[in-house]
């Protein structure tokens, strides 16, 4: 969980691309990782 903490804010929202300098598809996959750890409770919503 710690590597997903990298691109999370303070406030619990997803950076964006320029933030954490990623391609469009490795955001893609990042931003899906996030949303399914929030539903499996990894994750709180709002931090």
């Amino acid at each position: 969980m710690s590597l997903m903490n990298k691109f999370i804010s303070r406030q619990g929202k997803i950076l964006s691309r320029q933030v954490n300098q990623l391609t469009l598809k490795q955001q893609r996959f990042v931003t899906l990782a996030i949303k399914q750890a929030r539903i499996l409770s990894l994750l709180p919503f709002i931090a």
